[in-house]
């Protein structure tokens, strides 16, 4: 499954938009820069997950909003401009982050080794564009990859 990022750089809320192939919208994103968080929405504006960092450690964790449980902890310590790992837990799964989140270039592997999610910055668009490749949508759901990204977009502008 493939899905496209586009960030509105002009909005100081930090809106993200999510479309398939067919530029279809599938999630939206909005910063809320004065809560230390996000939420991620379905295209009808319905809040799915919901992001907060901690002030203290700069950790998030993600909330999902139909259920009101915490699905996921992501401690992003060593995000660098150049190459990075995070350590992110999912629904009780670990997985790492390895690439360069400054670039927007990154996989996300599981405790086996495997990878399931590729992510680049898509070449020759306008504004930041981004192409996300999920490999198996059965180990993670595609709405955890968004919040994901969310995050990194939130780390990066910090």
């Amino acid at each position: 499954m493939k899905i496209y990022v586009k960030t509105n750089i002009w909005s100081i809320r930090g809106t993200m938009t999510f479309t398939d192939e067919l530029e279809k919208p599938l999630y939206f994103s909005k910063m809320n820069i004065f809560a230390g968080g996000a939420t991620v929405s379905t295209p009808e504006k319905a809040d799915i997950l919901r992001l907060k960092q901690s002030m203290w450690t700069g950790n998030f964790s993600i909330t999902d909003m139909r259920t009101k449980k915490l699905v996921g902890k992501c401690k992003p310590k060593l995000l660098t401009l150049k190459t990075g790992t995070m350590k992110v837990d999912l629904n009780g799964q670990p997985f790492t982050v390895k690439g360069s989140f400054f670039a927007f270039q990154f996989t996300i592997v599981n405790a086996a080794g495997e990878t399931v999610v590729t992510a680049n910055k898509k070449l020759m668009s306008w504004g930041d564009a981004y192409e996300i490749d999920i490999h198996d949508t059965q180990a993670i759901l595609p709405e955890y990859i968004v919040a994901l990204c969310v995050i990194f977009n939130a780390k990066r502008k910090q």
